[in-house]
């Protein structure tokens, strides 16, 4: 009985033999757990379920069936899970399973253009949103403040080389781009990123502030506009801000002035037609900031003129130019220095009067040189009185003066035509003015009668003169000679003369 086999006891006629042929190589390779000499939960109902088909021994296990033949190996693969079951259950020594498996080609192939896909977005995706470098503008920032406080002006550069230095290595430009944007390709092969930026943002930047008004502690501000996509897009670059602040500072410190300091008027005329102009001297002379007058002809002496500083916002005008603040704006004059008509005997006092008596005297030797020849002269002539003659304004003449000296004969001349060698001159002034600085009169010249006085060691035997015999003809002919068109002043005693006149 030990030699039979099961094939032996159990005979199926016409059943196909079993053979155990070498097979390829399983896929699956499993290691079955060492027998601990105990079977399995189980194995004895297999076993009786073999000897029941005619078999002692398990078939051997394959792991696959030649093509063409039917798959026997069912029930070994029912085996099979029974076994892993058993196994699953044994806790005291776990199985251990080797796998190895291999996978459809297509399987690969689209992993792979899977994982290409996410690599390529991936890219464009940090190309697309890589960051961009931040600037902060505000510490290459450089103001300047020029000018007077309250009259300045600031403007706003970048330090370059500074901001070269601190972002050489961190700016690169999108050349496809920059070409593109119509910046010129010789700035690329002669410049460096950082320095085309540098000049780029300097050529954008702006001042913000009240131009031509600041004062110290204004505020302003540096502006960059610069555009932001050319910043992003060129130079992957973004700005902090666009707005860095300043406060004013270092303009210069005003001083106070009068700008009417060494200012006065000039006239010209006569009252009431007179004219008037702006005098400068010293500091106001340098200065020469436009004025004007509120009048400058037909002033009339006492008229009160102004004068203004002729500028739009006159202070604003001096602290820009001249760096100082006016005290004032304007400033009035009288004017009292215009000059006047002399059309008073009272206003001939003092110096005026000692002037005028002086200047007619030279008028009458300069007579008797002319008529008498050089070496005659007068012994003495003194001052008798006048007779001012005042015209109206539409006069042609505005005032005669008639000043009336009394000469006697000296060297050269005796009065054998003269009583006592004694005549009377009458020297004549056409429209004499008053002035600050005095009377202003014409050139003289004498009225009267052609006299005949001996001319003594001349070959002439006698020498004409102008003059009057009297002070009683001069006196009268001054009295037929008013008129209503003028008024009459003098310092004669007019009474004494009217009664003269009427005994003559």
């Amino acid at each position: 009985m030990d030699d039979l086999k099961a094939s032996d006891i159990f005979s199926v006629d016409g059943a196909p033999e079993i053979t155990n042929k070498p097979e390829p190589e399983a896929a699956v390779t499993e290691t079955a757990p060492v027998s601990d000499g105990k079977k399995p939960a189980g194995q004895d109902t297999q076993e009786a379920e073999l000897l029941q088909e005619g078999q002692t021994e398990a078939p051997v296990q394959t792991a696959s069936a030649p093509a063409g033949r039917e798959n026997l190996q069912a029930p070994a693969e029912k085996h099979k899970d029974q076994k892993e079951d058993t196994q699953e259950e044994k806790t005291d020594e776990p199985a251990v399973v080797t796998a190895s498996r291999r996978s459809h080609p297509l399987f690969y192939m689209f992993a792979g253009a899977v994982l290409i896909v996410l690599v390529v977005m991936g890219a464009l995706f940090v190309r697309g949103n890589r960051n961009k470098e931040e600037i902060d503008l505000s510490g290459y920032i450089v103001f300047t403040a020029q000018g007077n406080d309250g009259a300045g002006s600031v403007s706003v550069s970048l330090d370059e080389d500074r901001f070269v230095s601190d972002y050489e290595r961190k700016i690169q430009i999108n050349r496809d781009r920059y070409l593109k944007a119509g910046f010129a390709e010789s700035d690329l092969e002669n410049k460096t990123p950082a320095l085309i930026l540098a000049q780029y943002l300097e050529d954008s930047l702006k001042a913000e502030a009240d131009q031509g008004k600041l004062t110290n502690g204004d505020s302003a501000a540096a502006l960059v506009t610069a555009d932001a996509a050319v910043l992003g897009d060129i130079y992957n670059v973004t700005l902090k801000t666009a707005e860095i602040p300043y406060v004013v500072s270092g303009l210069n410190k005003l001083t106070s002035f009068d700008p009417f300091a060494g200012v006065s008027l000039t006239y010209s005329g006569v009252s009431p037609e007179a004219s008037a102009k702006i005098s400068r001297s010293g500091q106001a002379a340098a200065d020469n900031i436009p004025m004007k007058l509120s009048k400058s002809s037909g002033i009339s002496k006492g008229d009160i003129i102004t004068v203004t500083l002729d500028v739009d916002d006159p202070v604003q005008y001096c602290v820009a130019n001249l760096g100082k603040t006016p005290l004032r704006t304007s400033i009035t004059f009288a004017a009292d220095e215009a000059d006047v008509w002399l059309s008073d005997a009272a206003e001939l006092t003092g110096a005026d009067l000692a002037a005028v008596k002086s200047d007619a005297a030279r008028a009458a030797e300069k007579e008797i040189q002319e008529d008498t020849g050089n070496d005659s002269v007068a012994a003495d002539i003194s001052y008798e009185g006048y007779y001012l003659f005042s015209g109206s304004s539409s006069a042609d003449t505005k005032n005669i003066l008639y000043v009336i000296l009394e000469v006697k004969a000296g060297t050269g001349l005796t009065g054998d035509d003269l009583t006592d060698d004694t005549w009377y001159a009458c020297v004549v002034y056409n429209n004499v003015t008053v002035t600050k600085d005095g009377i202003r009169y014409s050139d003289p010249q004498l009225e009267g009668d052609n006299l005949f006085v001996t001319a003594a060691g001349s070959d002439l035997t006698t020498a004409h003169v102008v003059g009057y015999r009297t002070a009683l003809q001069v006196r009268k002919e001054m009295l037929l000679k008013e008129s209503s068109d003028y008024t009459v002043t003098t310092d004669f005693d007019l009474s004494a003369d009217t009664l003269n006149l009427e005994a003559g």
